[in-house]
């Protein structure tokens, strides 16, 4: 079914709205004068609006997977909260160890020092690999979508 230019413009600014509401339907509702069951009724037959409010979701999983990441190097609690989803096999009865044993486990999983890298290597490296995440994130968050794009 074709959709007339107006309802395009309209669509179009849910999109980017819900993407700064970090995926809330009911407040980009709010913010956008826009009932809810409209919203709903979009997903079920627009399957292109449908893709976009899918791959907004995925951009906002990706960064709060990577804020979970980068917090997990730095708060023991955290990583074995990681540890524990991802490594189960290893870390699932971790939760009944004391804290304090917990913690040094933690510091004793991260390597004093490397052998083919320096340390300084290392954080030249974890430098780079947060300012790629920057550039990602710009470049999702940043930038105006195409005219074109939801014809």
């Amino acid at each position: 079914m074709p959709t007339n230019p107006e309802t395009k413009k309209r669509k179009r600014e849910f999109v980017i709205n819900y993407i700064k509401n970090v995926c809330s339907a009911l407040k980009t509702c709010e913010d956008l004068g826009i009932d809810i069951f409209e919203f709903y009724l979009w997903l079920r037959a627009d399957e292109k609006f449908k893709q976009d409010i899918f791959r907004a979701r995925e951009i906002i999983f990706d960064e709060i997977e990577a804020n979970v990441y980068k917090k997990a190097l730095v708060n023991p609690n955290i990583g074995l909260k990681v540890l524990e989803r991802h490594r189960p096999d290893r870390w699932g009865d971790i939760s009944k160890l004391p804290k304090k044993e917990i913690e040094s486990e933690v510091k004793n999983l991260l390597p004093a020092e490397f052998y083919y890298i320096t340390k300084d290597q290392f954080k030249e490296l974890a430098d780079q690999i947060l300012k790629q995440q920057e550039e990602i994130y710009k470049k999702y968050f940043s930038v105006e979508p195409d005219d074109n794009r939801l014809e």
